[in-house]
């Protein structure tokens, strides 16, 4: 067996051109080497884009305790009896 399918792209190529795998029966990954990187890339840029919003939530969840947390100005008692 000197070629394999790619279970992305489908074509078939040489061993050559899958990343080695020690629990696959043919040790080899299922995904060739272009198609295990391109999916790499993606999985970067949405891990980045992931954090970058959490990033956003913590900022506005840390703005909005703040703003709780502000000591309200006490109202008079004595207004209440129009004094």
């Amino acid at each position: 067996m000197l070629n394999k399918t790619c279970r992305k792209c489908g074509d078939e190529k040489p061993l050559s051109q899958f990343y080695k795998h020690i629990y696959a029966k043919d040790g080899t990954m299922n995904l060739c080497k272009q198609c295990h990187n391109d999916a790499q890339v993606h999985r970067d840029k949405k891990r980045k884009a992931d954090c970058e919003l959490m990033r956003e939530r913590l900022a506005a969840a840390e703005a909005r305790i703040a703003e709780l947390t502000q000591p309200q100005p006490r109202k008079s008692f004595w207004r209440w009896f129009g004094a």
